[in-house]
């Protein structure tokens, strides 16, 4: 077997997937189908190969190696009957990630019903599956559904008597039957309940075909120089139409379509020929100019245990690295706070596969451990100091958690779903039903935070007269570094005796070898399910995220079809080298057209900005080789970005995202050697709209302005003068 090194000298050992007969492996963009397994490796066949099916083998190191260069992926199942039935019943559509937010939402609670009714039917022996024995269900499930949006529509905040609660109506017998039967059809599988609606309309056009070869002829002439107006076309159409009927009998004449009709007719055609047509081709080549660059668990990942625990510790926040050299009357007067530990527990081999920190149980940390859970965590132990590491890392088979509304969000439950996993909640004060995870927190309290004062015990009589408040003197910032050390370098290396005395460490490595593990989600997936959403303007350079722009064929192809507008778009804030963009029915990888942002976090980048402000104080625009080297030398200096990851580092939002952008992104942006940086902004986006023009369009409500010519400035920048460029919403200080 080879063995790789890890970060601390000792060998890494290559991860063993486990595939399966029904499975869909890509590799290296390449489809195949599993043949057999041996001890070396596994036996793949490509789908689509011409001529005789060729066997081709692969060792599991070269699937580990092709699988961290995100090179390789695996769709449990893809081939399945009821995963084929789904697909149909889903008109397409593979998993939730291919549905719209609205859409997704809707199928979620579909699935919340039927789980429920499948267990409620489950546990009542009494109970069948009638008529009367399905109202029984609803009436009993109902008010656990309602319970449950209470809950969700609080948003983690403490419950107020004025708080606005959206809530349904319960479904009938027979809408619960239809779900029932698709969903089961569909191998539990949430996406076989998608209705219908996607294949709404007419397929078959009433429109008689002389009809509409007018409206073809008239809807080609609105794309012309002269730039008529819908209005005026439509009227052609009527006055052909009428010359029409004049030669055919009275039963076989044709009705006049109807404005919108046409109208609608129009929007069809392609937004460039519609462009094309009416200014000219040359403007339409400068506007759509591409510029480029509960059971046994027996296989580690099968389930995971997850769930929020409030530490039983006080520490001080806000940090204060000084905080040795204040008195006792200053630390008194910190911020006290208890510290929710989110974490991700795999049951087979009892590792913990992540753990996140906030200050409440919430939906947003609950994602971001899920994420955690899927993805490596090297960099975690790196910045930790640990002298072991933590590779543990698997699509989950089945999700257990409690009832906490952070489990129960769509948020959740739908990145759960499009892991191709399983969510089980437990039921109301069952603990026992997670008793896994449960029983690690206790070994949190008592043996990791033994050492450290400011307690609070497991009890009132635990605790007795000890004043945890008084005595709290953990920083908050040193919990998660501490807490990181203390898993991977003391529990995951200590002899556990539910697993006969082996350690976490060497059974997740013991069950890898003999039964493998599902390879978990690549880059591409994990942005699709885990990204920031946004929505961003779509121009001729692309679209613009943290001050870059992203561009690729396919967004220019979607755009020559769709016009300039609005798009959805995901973005993984520890990797801006790609973003993922809606376009009409599926989520596409576009990757950043200038610099190398390959592996760059958002927080990195940020840094390399302030400091390319630093020293290029005033300029708008930078070359992409400065922003190349700043990228390299910020990465050469040391490890110092690593150093400062922290799994109670905040989970990036949205509206972190664009708070980030409209303050120290505003006005920055990237060009190359044909100096095209002065376009970045033309697009209209959130960006480009928040730079402000001397004397000229308004700013975006909280940007900041540049400085006027009589503002004060730095002892650098007093001779400096403001030059305005014609047509360019940038401007550049010399």
């Amino acid at each position: 077997m080879l063995f790789v090194p890890d970060h601390s000298g000792s060998p890494r050992r290559n991860r063993r997937f486990v595939i399966g007969a029904l499975d869909r492996i890509v590799l290296r963009g390449r489809e195949y189908r599993w043949e057999k397994t041996e001890e070396s490796g596994h036996f793949l066949f490509a789908v689509h190969a011409p001529g005789e099916q060729i066997v081709e083998g692969f060792s599991h190191a070269e699937l580990d190696e092709a699988h961290r260069n995100d090179e390789f992926s695996v769709d449990p199942g893809f081939y399945s009957e009821a995963k084929i039935r789904s697909r149909w019943l889903a008109a397409g559509a593979i998993s939730l990630m291919d549905l719209t937010g609205p859409e997704q939402r809707i199928v979620m609670r579909r699935q919340e019903w039927c789980d429920e009714i499948l267990r409620y039917l489950a546990n009542t022996p009494e109970a069948k599956r009638t008529e009367d024995g399905f109202k029984t269900a609803i009436a009993v499930v109902h008010p656990i559904i309602v319970a449950r949006d209470v809950a969700r529509s609080g948003d983690d905040k403490a419950a107020r008597c004025d708080r606005k609660v959206e809530m349904y109506s319960p479904p009938c017998v027979r809408t619960i039957r239809r779900w029932l039967k698709a969903y089961e059809a569909g191998g539990m599988d949430p996406i076989a309940l998608r209705d219908g609606h996607c294949n709404s309309g007419n397929v078959m056009s009433t429109i008689a075909p002389a009809v509409r070869k007018i409206m073809i002829k008239h809807a080609n002439g609105f794309a012309s120089i002269e730039k008529p107006t819908v209005k005026k076309q439509y009227g052609e159409v009527c006055k052909d139409v009428d010359k029409l009927n004049e030669s055919l009998p009275e039963d076989d004449r044709h009705p006049k379509p109807a404005k919108a009709t046409f109208a609608k007719f129009i929007k069809k055609m392609p937004a460039i020929r519609i462009y094309a047509g009416r200014h000219g081709p040359a403007a339409a080549q400068r506007k759509f100019f591409i510029v480029g660059e509960g059971s046994d668990a027996v296989r580690a990942g099968q389930r995971i245990q997850m769930d929020g625990h409030k530490a039983q510790i006080i520490t001080l926040a806000p940090a204060q690295a000084f905080l040795g050299s204040l008195s006792k009357a200053t630390i008194e007067m910190f911020k006290k706070e208890r510290i929710v530990v989110h974490v991700a527990l795999d049951v087979a081999s009892r590792c913990v596969l992540a753990a996140r920190l906030s200050s409440s149980e919430n939906k947003e940390t609950a994602l971001a451990t899920l994420h955690m859970a899927v993805s490596d965590k090297t960099a975690y132990a790196l910045a930790a100091g640990c002298e072991s590491d933590w590779p543990m890392a698997a699509r989950p088979g089945m999700v257990e958690t409690d009832t906490g509304s952070a489990w129960h969000s769509d948020l959740f439950r739908s990145a759960v779903a499009n892991l191709r996993s399983t969510l089980r909640n437990g039921p109301v004060g069952a603990p026992q039903m997670r008793g896994h995870v449960e029983r690690w927190f206790g070994g949190l309290d008592t043996g990791f935070l033994h050492d450290y004062t400011g307690r609070t015990f497991g009890s009132i009589e635990e605790k007795g007269d000890y004043d945890a408040g008084a005595q709290a003197s953990m920083l908050s910032e040193e919990f998660g570094p501490l807490l990181v050390k203390y898993i991977v370098d003391v529990y995951h290396r200590r002899e556990h005796p539910g697993l006969n005395n082996m350690t976490p460490y060497d059974k997740w490595f013991e069950l890898q070898e003999r039964y493998g593990i599902v390879p978990p989600p690549g880059a591409n997936e994990r942005r699709s399910i885990f990204g920031v959403d946004l929505t961003r303007s779509l121009d001729q350079r692309g679209v613009r995220v943290g001050g870059i722009h992203y561009q690729n064929e396919a967004i220019q192809a979607y755009r020559r079809q769709f016009g300039d507008g609005k798009i959805p778009v995901k973005m993984d804030p520890s990797d801006m080298g790609q973003i993922s963009c809606y376009l009409s029915d599926a989520w596409h990888a576009v990757p950043a057209i200038r610099g190398n942002f390959s592996g760059v976090s958002l927080a990195q980048w940020s840094e390399a900005v302030k400091d390319l402000k630093r020293r290029n104080q005033l300029k708008s625009k930078l070359s992409e080789d400065i922003v190349n080297r700043a990228l390299a030398e910020l990465s050469a200096a040391g490890s110092r970005f690593a150093k400062r990851l922290d799994i109670s580092d905040p989970v990036i939002t949205a509206d972190g995202v664009v708070n980030l952008e409209r303050g120290l992104l505003v006005g920055f942006d990237i060009h190359g050697e044909d100096g095209d940086g002065a376009d970045a902004c033309r697009g209209g986006d959130l960006l480009g709209s928040a730079i402000p023009i001397v004397g000229g369009a308004k700013s975006e409500p909280g940007a900041k302005p540049l400085p006027k010519p009589g503002d004060r400035m730095s002892s650098t920048a007093k001779t400096t003068k403001a030059k305005r460029k014609p047509r360019g919403k940038l401007e550049d200080r010399r």
